[in-house]
Order: C-alpha cells, then sequence, then structure tokens
C-alpha cells in the first residue's frame, strides 16, 4: 500500500471508466501522479475514434491534471514518489499505456 486504500483502489482503477490514479514517469527517474477521467473504458476508445459519426451527445472520452497531495489522506505525493521509487517504477509500466502525455 503507498500511503492509504483510497489511493490504491483508484491506482487499480487505471484505464477504467471513471475516476482513478494514473503514475507516470516524467524525467528519467521522476515520477507523478495524475487524476485521470475517463467516459469510456480504455478498451473502447478505438470503437469510438474508429466510427466518429455524428452523435447527439458530446463524450469526454479522457482528461487528466497532476496531483500532488493524496486527494483520501492528504499525504504529500512528491514525497511519497521520492521514498518508492521502485514500486512506482513498475506501476509506470502498468500505467503507461493509460498516461495521457
Amino acid at each position: 500500500m503507498l500511503c492509504c486504500h483510497g489511493l490504491n483502489n483508484m491506482l487499480a482503477s487505471a484505464g477504467e471508466r471513471g475516476l482513478s490514479i494514473v503514475v507516470g514517469e516524467r524525467l528519467p527517474g521522476g515520477y507523478g501522479f495524475y487524476l485521470q477521467s475517463r467516459g469510456v473504458d480504455y478498451s473502447k476508445i478505438d470503437v469510438l475514434r474508429a466510427n466518429p459519426g455524428e452523435r447527439d451527445l458530446m463524450i469526454n472520452i479522457e482528461c487528466q491534471m497532476g496531483v500532488k497531495f493524496c486527494p483520501w489522506c492528504g499525504a504529500n505525493l512528491v514525497e511519497l514518489s521520492a521514498q518508492r521509487r521502485s514500486e512506482l517504477q513498475e506501476l509506470a509500466r502498468k500505467h503507461k499505456k493509460y498516461d495521457i502525455e
């Protein structure tokens, strides 16, 4: 567990529809945490893009923004990233396809 169950649950939701937290590598050896919102699962994006026809509604497919503090427990994620590099390296590898750079 990184800092709390809330953060761990959101890390496990990466790529799924709704909210999640994604870890991304920014500088060699530097990691960031990103709050991400998806209107559809990552696995369904290609279906939407392949059939762009007219729709009667707007869909926010994906967006993300950096976070420096855990939204659930308030832990400093910048400090956490310095202390837990090996865990974050693995998470960044898993989350790479979901990261919106």
